[in-house]
C-alpha cells in the first residue's frame, strides 16, 4: 500500500510511503504532509473522498478555491492537506486553521496548531491554549511550539517526555517541533533520546524517528548527524522508504554534500533502478536546494497507476517551479483523486504566491 511521502511538511512525512520495497511503518514518523512527518491513521478517516470540483477565472483562482473546498471536506486527509497548503496566504489559512484546533481528528487538530506557529498567526494564539491539555501528546507537542513561536511564555519541559515516548509517532512530533523551535539547549536531550527505546520499535520505525531526530539536531546546529543521513541514502532496497525519507531530510537542511548521491539515486538504472517514491523524494531534495531538475524526472508519474506516487509527482513539480510544470499541474488539478488535486493546487499557490 503506498502513502504519500512528499506531501506536505507536516501531515505525510509521515504519512509514508510504506509500499516502498516491502517496509511497512504504519505507526512512526512525524506529522507531515510535506512532511512529513503523524502516521496515516492520524488523519485517515471520514467518508469516501470524491472527486473536488475546479472552478475560477485563472488556474491560481482554482488552486484557492478547490483548497478551500478540501478545507471544508469531511476528510481529515483533505481538511490537514489543504490547511498546510494555504500556507502562502495567511488569512485564509488561519481562518481554516482556526476550525482545525477543534476537528475531532487530532491530525488535524496537529496541522492546525502547527500552521498557527508556523506563521506565528498571534491572534490565534489564546485558541491553541486548549490544545496544552489534548488527549493526544502529539497534539500538544504542537500546541507548545505554536504559543511558544507566537511570543506566549509556556513551559517546554513537556517536550523531554513526549521524546522518551514508546509511541514512536509522539517521539518523531516531539523532535519535529523541537527542531522547529531552534532552541540549541534542546540538541543534549535530542542526542540522548536516540538509541532509547528502539527495543519496542520494529527495525523500519527505528530508522524513521532517528533519521527525524537527526534532522532536528542538524536543524538546531549539530553536524554529526548528517553523516548518518547521508548513509540512509545507500540503505538496501527493503528500507527504500527510510531511504526516502533521508532524501527529504537532506533538501530540507540543504545538504550540498548530498547532491551528486541524490542525482545518483534518479539516475540509476537496470538492476539498480529505485522505486518511484526515492527517484521523487531525490527530485524534491534537489530541487529544494536549488538544483536544476529537469521536468521530464517527474512528467512520466504524472499519469502512474497508483495515486500517492501522481501526488508525490505534484509537489515535485510545485519545487521545480517552470512553465511546464505549472502546466502538469493544471492537468493534475483534474485528477479522479482528490488527494492528488489537493496537491496539485497546493503547488500551484507554492508557484504563484511563493512559499
Amino acid at each position: 500500500m503506498h502513502r504519500m511521502l512528499c506531501g506536505s511538511t507536516w501531515v505525510a512525512t509521515l504519512v509514508l510511503a510504506s509500499g516502498c520495497g516491502g517496509e511497512r511503518t504504519t505507526s512512526g514518523g512525524a506529522w507531515s504532509t510535506k512532511s512529513t512527518g503523524a502516521s496515516a491513521r492520524a488523519v485517515e478517516g471520514g467518508s469516501n473522498l470524491g472527486v473536488i470540483a475546479v472552478s475560477g477565472q485563472n488556474l491560481e483562482d482554482a488552486a484557492i478555491g478547490l483548497l478551500e473546498r478540501a478545507a471544508e471536506s469531511d476528510s481529515p486527509l483533505l481538511r490537514a492537506n489543504a490547511i498546510e497548503g494555504l500556507h502562502p496566504m495567511p488569512q485564509l489559512a488561519e481562518s481554516y486553521a482556526r476550525a482545525g484546533l477543534v476537528n475531532d481528528n487530532r491530525g488535524v487538530r496537529f496541522v492546525a496548531a502547527m500552521t498557527i506557529g508556523r506563521l506565528q498567526l498571534r491572534d490565534s494564539a489564546r485558541l491553541v491554549e486548549p490544545l496544552l491539555h489534548d488527549p493526544s501528546d502529539s497534539v500538544r507537542a504542537a500546541a507548545i511550539y505554536a504559543l511558544r513561536r507566537c511570543g506566549q511564555r509556556v513551559d517546554l519541559n513537556p517536550l523531554a517526555g513526549f521524546l522518551a515516548s514508546r509511541d514512536p509517532e509522539v517521539r518523531a512530533n516531539a523532535a519535529l517541533v523541537l527542531g522547529e523551535l531552534g532552541e540549541p539547549s534542546a540538541a543534549p536531550m535530542l542526542e540522548q533520546s536516540l538509541g532509547r527505546g528502539s527495543e519496542m520499535l520494529s527495525p523500519a520505525q527505528v530508522r524513521v524517528v532517528e533519521l527525524q531526530i537527526a534532522e532536528a539536531l542538524l536543524k538546531l546546529g549539530r553536524t554529526e548527524p548528517i553523516h548518518a543521513v547521508r548513509a540512509a541514502l545507500f540503505y538496501p532496497p527493503e528500507f527504500s522508504e527510510s531511504t526516502a525519507l533521508a532524501c527529504l531530510v537532506l533538501g530540507r537542511v540543504n545538504d550540498r554534500g548530498s547532491v551528486a548521491s541524490l542525482q545518483r539515486l534518479i539516475e540509476a538504472d537496470g538492476a539498480e533502478r529505485r522505486p518511484a517514491e526515492v527517484r521523487l523524494a531525490a527530485a524534491m531534495a534537489l530541487a529544494s536546494m536549488g538544483q536544476l531538475v529537469p521536468d521530464s524526472v517527474v512528467t512520466p508519474y504524472i499519469s502512474h497507476g497508483i495515486g500517492a506516487i501522481r501526488s508525490q509527482a505534484a509537489h515535485v513539480l510545485g519545487a521545480i517551479r517552470t512553465e511546464g510544470a505549472l502546466a502538469s499541474l493544471q492537468r493534475l488539478m483534474n485528477d479522479a483523486d482528490p488527494m492528488v488535486q489537493v496537491s496539485a493546487a497546493a503547488s500551484v499557490i507554492r508557484m504563484t504566491r511563493g512559499g
